[in-house]
C-alpha cells in the first residue's frame, strides 16, 4: 500500500503554484533575508519535532490527504521574494520502519508526486546522511518558471519529514538556502505522539 502523501495527486499547499506563476506578491507575508543575520530566524517546535534555521517565524498550515481523522499533512512555510523554505511532515504509524524497501517507496512515491506538481526535471536522487537520519536528497531544475528546488525526505520515529526550498535558481543554491536545509534536525520526545497529534489537529484544522 502505497502512503497517501499528495492530497488528490498534487503537492500542497496551492501556494507552491503560486509561487511558481509569478503569483509571490499575494501569497503569503514574505521575509526579508537581507536583514535575517546568521543568528536569527531558526524555529523549534517538539510537538511538530523539528528545529530548522527558517530565516522567520513560519506560516503553519494542515491539510488533509485522505479520508481518515490522522491522514493530515502540517506544513510550516516561510515566504522570501523569490522563494520558500519548508518543513512538512506526516505520521505514520503503520509503515515498517525495519523494511528499507517500504521506506524507500515512500521517498520515491513524494519524490514523484514533487516532480509532477511543479513540472520539475530530476537532476540528482541520492542517499544522505544528516544528524544522525538516513535520508534521500533530490535536486530539481524547473524550466518552465526558470526555477529549481532540493528536497531531503527523512523517516525518523514513523513521521515523514520533508525539508525543501523552492523557487528561482539563484534562491535555492543560495547559502541561505543551504543554511536552512543542513540546519534542520528531529528533536523532542515522541512518547506522546499520538496525543500530541491529535492536539495538533484539532487546533489547527476545521473539516
Amino acid at each position: 500500500m502505497t502512503p497517501r502523501i499528495f492530497a488528490r495527486g498534487k503537492i500542497t499547499p496551492f501556494l507552491f503554484l503560486v509561487l511558481l506563476s509569478g503569483g509571490m506578491q499575494n501569497g503569503a507575508a514574505q521575509t526579508d533575508l537581507s536583514s535575517a543575520g546568521n543568528a536569527a530566524g531558526v524555529f523549534s517546535d517538539a510537538d511538530a519535532g523539528f528545529k530548522a534555521k527558517m530565516h522567520g517565524k513560519p506560516e503553519h498550515n494542515v491539510t488533509k490527504t485522505g479520508e481518515g481523522s490522522d491522514d493530515v499533512q502540517h506544513q510550516y512555510l516561510v515566504a522570501a521574494a523569490n522563494g520558500v523554505f519548508m518543513v512538512a511532515y506526516q505520521d505514520h504509524p503503520e509503515i515498517n520502519a525495519g523494511d528499507p524497501a517500504v521506506i524507500e517507496k515512500l521517498y520515491t512515491s513524494a519524490r514523484d508526486g514533487f516532480k509532477k506538481a511543479v513540472g520539475g526535471e530530476q537532476v540528482e536522487y541520492k542517499t544522505i546522511t544528516h544528524s544522525g537520519l538516513s535520508g534521500r536528497e533530490t535536486r530539481f531544475r524547473i524550466p518552465s518558471r526558470q526555477g529549481a528546488a532540493i528536497t531531503r525526505m527523512f523517516f525518523a520515529n514513523q513521521r515523514w519529514y520533508h525539508v525543501f526550498v523552492l523557487g528561482a535558481a539563484d534562491f535555492v543554491n543560495s547559502k541561505t538556502a543551504q543554511q536552512f536545509l543542513d540546519s534542520f534536525q528531529v528533536i523532542g520526545s515522541r512518547s506522546s505522539q499520538k496525543s500530541s497529534r491529535e492536539d495538533l489537529i484539532r487546533k489547527h484544522t476545521d473539516f
